[in-house]
């Protein structure tokens, strides 16, 4: 797992967010926008 770690940096945040169940859903799109997915998930872990 280190060695993906390394060749998708990305891969490190979406792991903290799937930690959250409700989030896991922005693991999968993600790969289409991470930074849109990525903003949408942190405002459904402020709520």
């Amino acid at each position: 797992m280190k060695s993906n770690l390394q060749i998708l940096p990305t891969e490190t945040r979406i792991l903290k967010i799937s930690k959250f169940e409700k989030l896991t859903f922005c693991k999968t799109e993600f790969l289409g926008e991470e930074e849109v997915l990525l903003t949408v998930c942190l405002q459904l872990q402020t709520k």
